[in-house]
């Protein structure tokens, strides 16, 4: 669909536009286009990108009196990049401008009507180029293959945003200032922060089409769609794929981002769609408006949350009889919120962190999903295949069915491939699921439990875990070799800190004749008492160093709660260490041996040694051993799983692993492809 012209610039600019294009919408692209760094723009084809130009400016003016909203019947070819779609089409150098042979036609015949003859387009006039301009227009508009679009039918929802003239109809602030450079060039930092991450097309199909299964909808049924933070309108897309356009009886959508959702109407406006701007935790809920949900919420953490959604907690336990905690992300709020929009019977299929299947936080979630719905499925995609840009955060989809749960359900839980392809597959009883505090693949999956043993050993029992040193600001805070000899930094006022765990060779990091790390991490942690004035009398240079961290950080929370803020918190060296985050192949020791004097950072956890780990182990090096035999199947039960194949242990996760002294403990799977739990 043509939809008109457009630019990127001020039309009222004295020396003319820099940027001319025509907007254009079109369904099969939605799901083809994936754009990360702009994800509120739309197809557009450009006709002017250079320096500010009259020319094109008038020529705006001009296309702009055309109606447009013209349907284009066509065939596309999509490719993987524009050069790619430049080398397959008949695209070639004709009079120094690249076109192609249907093109060129188009150019001849235009030119033979106007006189123009076989005058290169390079030596147009301007009165000239405008001519062809129109020229162009005119033929578009009664050629053969293009049709008038029809009025997009009425929504019967007054609009909450109306779309200004200019670029902010068509683009988001971040594709503007790309082009125009007038602002970052990426804005993913701000995505971040907001939690917003676009849905791969690939992912909103494959989420599409197991939602629209499990809907299994009567070829009379039509759907009434709902998505609570929908962005561009992949998923939206993507529903109108699995289920047909033509059953889609209402989709009202919500967006808390004006832009976004300004975009988002745009591009769909003619199929009816309505979209509410505003923060959907705090919009009216329209009891049961949705029959069919396909939603990829906010991923902000509890932390990064400034409004006060304690109100909304107490909505929530008095609705549903579930207590949220303070600390639950903001994801969790959705889908509980969500609830009440979402028919009886209704479909929802929810792209969600797989967090909430390990955490405290997400218990709230998990009663949901165990004791107030029928849940249909939970499948968590590979986690060293990262679905979302940027994102760390390892992705599952959950479906449900707004029934309550008969005694008898069942749930297909899966875990890598696709929702129509899984990898590995376990049927999985919701009374074994509400019984189950961890709702991890590896958890479910009897198969990795170790058999009871009495010999086997928590290191709960046997270690104390202590988090990493938190500086407040580890590049102030951390000095190089060469910042200790260029400052002349006396080694009373720093601690060495312990290697990166892929420097250790082993696992083991040895000791120099000083008690230093080997191999060297070359890296200091200032740790003394001193005062700056002190410290000035020895060396000058490093004491004026000192200012400038007090002037930079000295009020940052965790410095400034320090009775010095050179002082850290007290921290002995610990004999064993743990790299807390890491991928889960094995390149990376998890479990280090410290015979060094090497503090830790929160990069690590330290493990401090009880009385009953000698009634257990002859000595440290048996320990050792029977740590370094915790295998990675032990690891995924009980930590969480991230992007790229990180996997996460916290203290309190570490206290369940399992060892048993004199004894290989890497407790293997054994792969099945269906189990009953």
């Amino acid at each position: 669909m043509i939809e008109g012209p457009a630019t990127f610039d001020d039309e009222g600019g004295e020396r003319g536009i820099r940027t001319l294009v025509l907007a254009c919408s079109s369904e099969d692209l939605e799901l083809a286009t994936y754009k990360p760094d702009f994800p509120a723009s739309i197809p557009h084809i450009t006709l002017y990108d250079g320096p500010p130009s009259a020319v094109a400016s008038a020529a705006l003016r001009l296309l702009t009196g055309f109606p447009w909203g013209l349907r284009l019947h066509t065939t596309l070819s999509v490719h993987g990049s524009s050069h790619e779609a430049l080398l397959r089409s008949s695209a070639t150098d004709r009079g120094g401008i690249v076109m192609t042979t249907a093109a060129d036609a188009l150019r001849g015949s235009v030119f033979l009507d106007l006189g123009l003859g076989d005058i290169p387009i390079a030596m147009l006039t301007a009165d000239q180029r405008i001519a062809v301009v129109e020229a162009i227009a005119r033929a578009i508009h009664v050629d053969g293959s293009v049709s008038v679009a029809s009025a997009p039918a009425t929504s019967g929802l007054t609009p909450l945003t109306t779309a200004p003239a200019g670029q902010l109809a068509f683009w988001s602030p971040e594709e503007v200032w790309s082009i125009t450079g007038e602002g970052p060039r990426h804005r993913r930092a701000d995505q971040r922060k907001r939690g917003s991450f676009p849905t791969p097309p690939e992912l909103a199909r494959d989420v599409a089409a197991a939602a629209a299964k499990y809907a299994n909808l009567d070829p009379s049924d039509m759907v009434d769609f709902g998505d609570p933070a929908v962005g561009n309108g992949v998923l939206y897309a993507a529903a109108r794929e699995a289920v047909g356009g033509d059953r889609i009886n209402s989709a009202r959508v919500v967006e808390i981002d004006e832009t976004t959702a300004r975009s988002t109407n745009q591009r769909w406006r003619r199929s009816g769609i309505s979209v509410l701007t505003g923060d959907f935790l705090g919009v009216p809920a329209e009891e049961g408006a949705w029959s069919l949900v396909l939603a990829n919420p906010p991923y902000r953490r509890s932390q990064d949350i400034s409004q006060d959604l304690s109100n909304l907690r107490g909505q929530i336990a008095s609705r549903l009889g579930i207590k949220v905690t303070a600390r639950a992300d903001l994801y969790v709020y959705f889908v509980l919120q969500a609830d009440a929009w979402i028919r009886q019977g209704g479909v929802a299929a929810w792209i969600l962190p797989s967090e909430f299947q390990v955490t405290g936080y997400g218990a709230a979630l998990r009663s949901y999903l165990s004791t107030k719905v029928e849940l249909l499925r939970l499948h968590t995609y590979d986690s060293r295949d990262p679905l979302f840009d940027n994102a760390l955060a390892s992705t599952c989809v959950v479906i449900l069915r707004k029934n309550s749960p008969s005694p008898g359900n069942r749930v297909m839980v899966s875990t890598g491939g696709t929702l129509s392809a899984p990898i590995r597959v376990r049927d999985v009883s919701t009374r074994s699921l509400a019984l189950s505090p961890r709702w991890s693949f590896a958890a479910l999956d009897r198969t990795t439990h170790p058999a009871p043993d009495p010999g086997v050993i928590r290191l709960g029992e046997i270690f104390t875990f202590r988090r990493g040193i938190a500086t407040g600001a580890n590049s102030y805070f951390v000095l190089s070799d060469s910042q200790l000899e260029k400052m002349d930094v006396h080694r009373q006022w720093v601690r060495p800190l312990a290697p990166r765990a892929r420097e250790v060779r082993g696992g083991r990091i040895g000791r120099d004749i000083d008690g230093n790390p080997i191999p060297a991490s070359g890296r200091w942690l200032i740790d003394t008492p001193a005062t700056i004035d002190e410290i000035r009398s020895q060396s000058p240079t490093f004491a004026e160093y000192l200012q400038r961290v007090e002037a930079a950080v000295g009020d940052r929370y965790l410095v400034a709660r320090r009775p010095s803020s050179f002082k850290q918190e007290p921290r002995e060296p610990a004999p064993f260490l743990f790299v807390y985050m890491a991928k889960r192949d094995g390149t990376t020791p998890r479990f280090l041996m410290n015979e060094s004097r090497a503090i830790h950072l929160n990069n690590l956890i330290g493990m401090y040694p009880k009385e009953s780990l000698w009634e257990r182990f002859a000595d440290m090096e048996e320990v050792f051993a029977a740590l370094r035999s915790i295998g990675v199947a032990q690891l995924e039960l009980a930590g969480r799983s991230y992007g790229n194949g990180l996997l996460k242990l916290e203290p309190r996760e570490l206290t369940e692993l399992r060892v048993a002294p004199g004894k290989q403990s890497g407790f293997g799977v054994t792969e099945t492809r269906s189990t009953r739990i």
